[in-house]
């Protein structure tokens, strides 16, 4: 197997491990961690089950032949080893991952001992590629939160990659897309926490000559006070609760201006508002300015509906149509589409989704969650192409239906 390893922006520092949004049973590694009890005891979590189900483990003949099973221990930790092949890995680390009461009794300690005992076993196995879901990030209510759990784990891989261990492809899986999307959101927010506070030092450290035994500055998140961690918390979970909030106010906005739009207009209809709304969009859109304007002496100064359709392959005359407010009332995956290529930005974008209908919930599905997903991987909005490109790279599909799509798929079912 080639080895490898994938770089992900996280604090100052680069990530020595692959974040994906994937299901564990579609990866192939040479080893799969997930958390479980030691033999003799009953296994218990929904995953754990399901591996065992796959992968033809017998509970009481594990019990039997546990004598005879590779087997790591530390501390209170109990790491066994298991074939995997049938669910696509060479080994199956088995490993009793605690539950959290708070880290009354340092379970925060526990978590990343757990992983340094798998990346050890693996090390020993000369494993080259190892996945792990995010472990004790259960239903109980014993589990760790999934942002500090990951935040855990994350600083200790980064931190000790380079001294402890010599594998480079280490894998968190994530089969959640909207906790994939919060995970990705949250790296971004502790890279910009981390470079605050250490403003907010440097400031102390300049006006007041602070460099004391209390002084400290953070480079990465395991660095931060524990106060500090704490803090980091609490403000991602406002932010990301702002966010919620936010979405909520767009919804209620849109259904006060389509009450107020009935009300002045008694002959118009649920439909017209939306019609009006979206055409409003289009035409305020256009308005403005073209970005790649060169002053070329052919070139248009200005937008056109055409280049509009042409981003997004449709036909001129649905998008111009659409501009009047007349024609058919247009599909959610145009709306979608029209909003990326008129690079409007995360309100706008949703708020133009949504005068379609604003009890209809944006995102829905995995498509959908992707492409938010890949318009928030960038810093600036991206081009359309750029979307639909890295939508089908991972997907398989496209925004909108292309062109011919219908016809090649009845080729293909013709065999022709």
């Amino acid at each position: 197997m080639e080895k490898h390893y994938v770089r992900i922006i996280s604090d100052d520092m680069d990530n020595y491990f692959d974040l994906v949004y994937n299901d564990i049973f579609k990866m192939k590694a040479d080893v799969l961690v997930f958390s479980d009890t030691p033999p003799f005891m009953k296994k218990k979590g929904a995953l754990c089950k399901e591996i065992y189900r796959r992968a033809g483990l017998d509970r009481s003949e594990l019990h039997k032949n546990r004598d005879k099973l590779l087997t790591a221990q530390q501390d209170d930790l109990y790491l066994f080893v298991t074939e995997g092949e049938k669910i696509g890995y060479k080994w199956l680390f088995h490993i009793n991952v605690p539950d959290y009461f708070k880290n009354n009794w340092g379970e925060n300690k526990q978590l990343v001992n757990c992983y340094k005992l798998a990346l050890q076993g693996a090390r020993e196995l000369d494993a080259e590629s190892i996945v792990f879901p995010l472990l004790g990030t259960g239903s109980s209510d014993y589990s760790f939160d999934s942002v500090e759990a990951y935040d855990i784990v994350s600083s200790y891989i980064n931190d000790r990659m380079g001294l402890d261990f010599h594998i480079t492809g280490i894998t968190l899986a994530i089969n959640d897309r909207t906790l994939y999307d919060k995970l990705r959101r949250f790296e971004k927010f502790r890279r910009e926490f981390i470079l605050r506070r250490r403003w907010e030092l440097e400031s102390v450290m300049l006006f007041d000559g602070d460099t004391g035994p209390g002084f400290y500055y953070p480079l990465r998140s395991s660095d931060l006070s524990e106060i500090d961690r704490s803090r980091m918390y609490r403000e991602f979970e406002r932010s990301e609760q702002k966010r919620e909030q936010g979405y909520k106010r767009i919804c209620q906005d849109i259904k006060d201006q389509r009450q107020k739009y009935l009300r002045q207009n008694p002959q118009k209809t649920d439909k017209d508002f939306s019609m009006q709304m979206i055409s409003d969009v289009i035409n305020e859109w256009l308005r403005a300015p073209k970005e790649d304007y060169t002053g070329s002496h052919y070139e248009r100064r200005k937008r056109s509906l055409s280049d509009l359709a042409e981003m997004i392959c449709a036909v001129p005359s649905t998008v111009t149509t659409l501009s009047l407010g007349k024609g058919k009332f247009p599909s959610r995956d145009l709306l979608i589409a029209l909003a990326i290529a008129m690079k409007l930005d995360y309100e706008e974008r949703i708020r133009f989704i949504l005068y379609r209908n604003e009890d209809e919930i944006y995102p829905h599905g995995t498509k959908e969650e992707v492409i938010e997903g890949i318009l928030s991987e960038y810093k600036d909005l991206p081009d359309y192409n750029s979307v639909n490109q890295k939508l089908y790279d991972m997907t398989g599909t496209t925004i909108r239906k292309q062109p011919g799509e219908k016809s090649k798929q009845r080729d293909k079912e013709k065999g022709l």
